[in-house]
């Protein structure tokens, strides 16, 4: 995509509804801490990329290797994680940051409101409905091993002032599987799945 594709690795792109673009990118980490970026998309094109402000942690061997941004553009879910001198994670964990003047800001309760859902386990790869009030996200238990099977859960809540409720794993998905999407209809969920080595890309329409 012009604008936004570089030599580095870009992924997880998202955007809300007014055009606002969102990926994450290891382009200036040496230098920045930082690898959630954000821009102006119009017509294909994405502009004036920079590093979005006011979530990353600016400390070496933290990382936010995902983003999730609402409809509405007021919130975005992304992913602290550690990782070990290896280049492994050895914790990640959902977070949530607010819109303001100048960047985004941590919701300072956000640890309340992912209560029922961090865990020691690695959580990542959020996904949220318009209304805020459902979320999907990935879960694998740590350490990491040639067996290691990510799952997706799914959680809800009755107001974007709650906590989520205990989270419960997807039906009808199984196997080694990741990064549940929700398409604008609000009922068809796309996610991948791992079989014979290879990612192959999955829908399913909810009840």
């Amino acid at each position: 995509m012009a604008g936004v594709n570089t030599a580095d690795l870009e992924g997880v792109p998202t955007m809300d509804s007014n055009g606002n673009f969102y990926f994450v990118s290891d382009r200036n980490y040496a230098s920045t801490f930082s690898t959630l970026y954000q821009g102006r998309y119009n017509n294909g094109t994405v502009s004036n990329v920079q590093i979005l402000q006011g979530v990353s942690k600016l400390q070496a061997g933290w990382v936010n290797f995902d983003i999730e941004a609402s409809a509405d553009g007021q919130f975005i879910y992304f992913v602290d994680a550690r990782f070990d001198q290896s280049g492994n994670p050895n914790s990640a964990d959902l977070v949530i940051a607010e819109k303001k003047p100048n960047g985004f800001q941590r919701l300072p309760n956000t640890a309340d409101l992912f209560k029922n859902l961090n865990t020691n386990a690695l959580e990542y790869a959020a996904c949220i409905s318009n209304n805020q009030l459902e979320i999907y996200f990935t879960r694998v238990a740590v350490p990491l091993t040639s067996n290691s099977t990510p799952e997706i859960y799914y959680a809800t809540r009755k107001d974007i002032a709650e906590p989520f409720g205990s989270p419960k794993k997807t039906p009808n998905i199984s196997g080694f599987v990741e990064a549940a999407t929700i398409a604008q209809d609000q009922k068809t969920l796309y996610f991948h799945k791992k079989e014979n080595n290879k990612f192959v890309l999955y829908l399913i329409k909810k009840n």
